[in-house]
């Protein structure tokens, strides 16, 4: 049983040593057409050494009992199963990898994938992000999602501020080694998760959020520097007092903003009226 052990275990360590000339053995062998990229290839051949490892170890005719043996039954596999599967490993995968494959359409601007050109010609933006992306919760929104959320993994949010940035999917799979393929699902998986864990009406009037900005402008209506370009013109002020002194209890505080063309709105008159002492000159409602 001991021996058994050392035999997997030297196994296991001629297979981790190994794994340089794996890549570049798949490297140098793969076709440029192969359906399998250089990862897949290697994870494959790895993951079929060591299903394997007990037939290999106990072949009569070529045993493995140094690690030369070793690399030469790891390159004859490697080789092997790369032409194996050129197409497909097998009639399931022959089926994926042929709708996975994306071809190229011409367009005026050059040619582009069929991917692409079904986005520009028949997709649409989703409703809930295009109306987002024009309210004030935006920025907030993302400064929580990419700082302080959690529900996105690391990779996720890598990918949603290359997204932002404006990249397209091409350019994102070059920077991040992968298929553009990968990166439109990551994004579908990226927006689902946003919608799921971000419950926003975009116009919520009555949402603590807003109420809270409404405030801040009154503040700054109030106490901000706008404030003096809100001072009434000196001639108006002349015309209502003149109005209500030669014309007492005729006016009311509508009449008098009717009079000034609205430029003032019936409580800035009151407070004028008031501070002047000519409220007694308005008129009473009967």
């Amino acid at each position: 049983m001991q021996t058994n052990n050392n035999k997997i275990s030297q196994f296991n360590a001629w297979l981790s040593d190994y794994q340089q000339d794996l890549n570049k053995i798949v490297g140098k062998h793969k076709f440029n057409s192969h359906a399998l990229d250089q990862s897949e290839l290697v994870s494959e051949i790895n993951l079929g050494i060591l299903k394997s490892y007990e037939k290999l170890l106990n072949e009569k005719e070529s045993p493995i009992e140094t690690r030369l043996d070793f690399n030469k039954m790891a390159y004859s596999y490697a080789r092997n199963y790369i032409k194996w599967t050129a197409d497909g490993a097998s009639n399931r995968d022959k089926k994926y990898i042929k709708k996975r494959k994306d071809g190229l359409v011409s367009s005026e601007d050059g040619e582009k994938t069929l991917f692409e050109s079904v986005c520009e010609t028949i997709g649409s933006e989703d409703s809930f992000f295009a109306s987002l992306s024009e309210s004030d919760k935006f920025q907030n929104l993302l400064s929580w999602i990419l700082d302080y959320s959690h529900f996105l993994t690391p990779h996720q949010k890598n990918i949603f501020e290359l997204i932002l940035s404006g990249k397209n999917l091409d350019e994102i799979g070059e920077l991040t080694g992968v298929s553009h393929q990968a990166i439109s699902c990551i994004s579908v998986e990226i927006f689902n998760k946003i919608k799921n864990n971000i419950k926003v009406k975009i116009n919520d009037e009555n949402s603590d959020k807003l109420k809270i900005k409404k405030g801040h402008h009154c503040i700054k209506e109030l106490f901000g520097p706008e404030r003096k370009n809100r001072a009434m013109n000196p001639k108006d002020l002349n015309f209502i007092k003149s109005t209500l002194v030669n014309s007492p209890k005729k006016y009311s505080l509508k009449d008098l903003e009717g009079l000034v063309e609205k430029r003032y709105n019936s409580r800035q008159i009151a407070a004028y009226v008031n501070s002047q002492k000519y409220n007694k000159f308005l008129k009473v409602k009967k």
